[in-house]
C-alpha cells in the first residue's frame, strides 16, 4: 500500500492514506456490509482493488441462495480534478445443475450517480464454468470538481440448484478502473 503525508496543495493527515495516481482512499473509512470483509488498495494503473477475506459465493442445491455484499468508502480527489469509474473486472466460477441458474451482478455509485452494471449469467452445464469479466463502461459521469466523493458498490452472487463464486484463484478480488481529468474537460 502506498502512504503519503502531503500531496502538493492538499493537506492530508498521515493516517495511512492509500494513494494511487492522485486519488486517496483511507482504509479506516472503508465499510463492508452484508457479512463480508476485506480491504481496498490502489494500483498504479488508475484502478483500485476490493480484496475480500473470503470469496463472495452462493450455494444452493434444490433451492436458491442470494448474497449481497456492499462496499462503501470516500475517495479524496486533488483540487482541480474529477473522477469517473470507467471499468470493472473480476473472475468467477459456477457449477449449475439441471433446471438451475446463477449470476454475478456488480453495481456501483459514485457521488450519488448510479453507474452501469456488470452482469454475468450462468446456465446448467456438466462442467464448471470459469469466466473472466472485463467490462468497459460507456457514457460514464464524472464527479464534482476537486471534491471528496463516495464510492459504493454492491456485489450480488445468486445460485439456484448450483454454486456461484467470485473466483478464489483470482485472489478474491474485484478491480475497478477509473479516469481522472482536470475540471472542465467534460
Amino acid at each position: 500500500m502506498k502512504y503519503v503525508a502531503l500531496v502538493s496543495s492538499l493537506v492530508i493527515s498521515a493516517s495511512s492514506l492509500a494513494y494511487g495516481d492522485g486519488i486517496g482512499i483511507d482504509p479506516e473509512k472503508v465499510r463492508f456490509l452484508g457479512g463480508c470483509s476485506g480491504l481496498v488498495d490502489t494500483n498504479p494503473d488508475k484502478s483500485f482493488d476490493i480484496i475480500f477475506d473470503e470469496q463472495p459465493q452462493a450455494e444452493a442445491y434444490g433451492g436458491r441462495e442470494r448474497k449481497t455484499c456492499v462496499v462503501k468508502f470516500p475517495i479524496q480527489m486533488p483540487a482541480g480534478y474529477q473522477l469517473a469509474i470507467s471499468r470493472v473486472g473480476f473472475e468467477g466460477v459456477a457449477m449449475i445443475q439441471y433446471n438451475g441458474k446463477g449470476q454475478i451482478v456488480l453495481r456501483h455509485r459514485l457521488a450519488g450517480t448510479t453507474g452501469n452494471a456488470a452482469i454475468q449469467e450462468f446456465f446448467p452445464s456438466n462442467f464448471p464454468q470459469n469466466i473472466t469479466v472485463n467490462k468497459n463502461f460507456a457514457g460514464y459521469s464524472f464527479s464534482p470538481c476537486g471534491q471528496t466523493v463516495t464510492f459504493k458498490t454492491s456485489i450480488t452472487v445468486e445460485a439456484e440448484n448450483g454454486r456461484v463464486v467470485i473466483d478464489e484463484a483470482a485472489g478474491r478480488t474485484v478491480n475497478y478502473g477509473y479516469e481522472m481529468v482536470q475540471c472542465g474537460q467534460f
